[in-house]
């Protein structure tokens, strides 16, 4: 059973700057949200999820060609001591399937219920893409709950309280030189922060690399950035490599993207250019290597210092600190392997996907031969 996985791009920052504690944004209504609407959230497919602080959680629809924002309704809980193993088997066994009909996507924790929450496909074909999102049409989109019992159970999404927005411009179902769906690249990764949804995928525009913007409550408008990097393991600047993986930050007040596109340049990009800019050029900052993927990112706080956490394809569990940003060089000659300094974790061997719970807990999935188990540890186990 293979999960789908990601790749990833890096960041770079010039200049001094001072790290302050950042709440990524809150939510407040007096009562119920009055811009949702009950009824059945119809999606098309499911990859990308996360949460925003109040507990609205936000699923990418690549095919559908949509993000719905979802009010789940839940009880305050507590964070949970919870291990699950074999869960891609659970899993299959919740849809009524085989092992390797499944696939399992994203997972995050909510900071209401504390309870894990992972997207699942139940699918009839093979591949090894290893993404956030689904790769072909036709498979069946799935919500599944993990509850501190490690009990499983598929959330219910034909009654709920829900707000969808359109992703304009994705692009049609065709097949590239891979095999792969173009349109399944729509949405790959999103974020929450300062009441802004960031989605980052591509679109059927020149520069097709995209980083979008949706203000929420959705109100029909976004603002998009086309995006360029120069791909130091290629050698060229690319408008059509999209950043598959992506983790918001803030320095000194001022909001920064660090991102990861595969094969595997790390670049960094500024909101305030992206502001004043409808296309943006990154700053490169790290080359991991030709043919890897970044499977997934985040980013965490310990003894006063920030940290990002890498999920690799073909290297190991990495922490860069982001202290090592301020200075680093843009690269902008081929190379494959350079830039600012990465500590592999090899203790954290086939972690796939990762999650915050809350400040001080990672909620992490793991391949093994034996399969995929989901395990919580503290996060200065993991960094300290």
């Amino acid at each position: 059973m293979n999960i789908k996985r990601l790749s990833l791009a890096g960041l770079a920052l010039v200049g001094l700057f001072t790290i302050a504690a950042w709440n990524p944004g809150e939510i407040n209504y007096d009562g119920a949200n009055p811009f949702m609407t009950r009824g059945t959230v119809a999606m098309g497919s499911v990859g990308p999820i996360v949460f925003a602080p109040d507990g609205t959680l936000f699923l990418g629809d690549t095919y559908g060609g949509a993000v719905w924002a979802v009010d789940l309704e839940e009880d305050a809980g507590s964070n949970m001591a919870l291990a699950v193993d074999n869960l891609d088997g659970r899993v299959a066994s919740l849809l009524g399937a085989s092992r390797d009909q499944v696939r399992i996507h994203d997972l995050a924790v909510s900071p209401v219920s504390h309870a894990v929450y992972i997207t699942a496909s139940r699918v009839d074909y093979d591949d090894n893409n290893n993404i956030k999102n689904t790769m072909r049409p036709g498979a069946t989109p799935h919500l599944i709950r993990i509850d501190a019992d490690g009990s499983l159970t598929e959330v219910d999404l034909s009654a709920v309280m829900f707000q969808q927005a359109d992703i304009r411009d994705v692009r049609d179902q065709e097949l590239d030189r891979r095999g792969n769906d173009r349109r399944a690249f729509s949405i790959l990764e999103m974020s929450f922060v300062d009441g802004t949804l960031y989605v980052s995928g591509m679109s059927n525009e020149e520069w097709s690399s995209k980083l979008r913007r949706l203000a929420y409550p959705f109100d029909g408008d976004s603002e998009s950035n086309a995006i360029k990097i120069f791909h130091t393991a290629h050698g060229r600047w690319e408008t059509g490599a999209p950043a598959r993986v992506f983790v918001p930050y803030q320095v000194d007040g001022e909001t920064r993207i660090f991102a990861g596109f595969s094969c595997t340049p790390l670049v960094d990009f500024s909101v305030a250019e992206m502001n004043r800019n409808e296309r943006v050029e990154g700053k490169t900052i790290a080359e991991l290597g030709a043919g890897n993927h970044v499977l997934d990112m985040i980013r965490v706080e310990y003894d006063g210092e920030t940290y990002f956490l890498l999920a690799n394809h073909l290297h190991p569990f990495m922490r860069l600190a982001l202290e090592d940003f301020d200075g680093a060089a843009n690269l902008t000659e081929p190379t494959n392997k350079a830039g600012i300094d990465r500590d592999p974790m090899n203790r954290m061997d086939g972690v796939t996907r990762l999650a915050n719970d809350g400040e001080t807990r990672v909620v992490f999935l793991r391949e093994t031969d034996e399969g995929v188990s989901l395990s919580v540890a503290e996060v200065g186990d993991l960094v300290g």
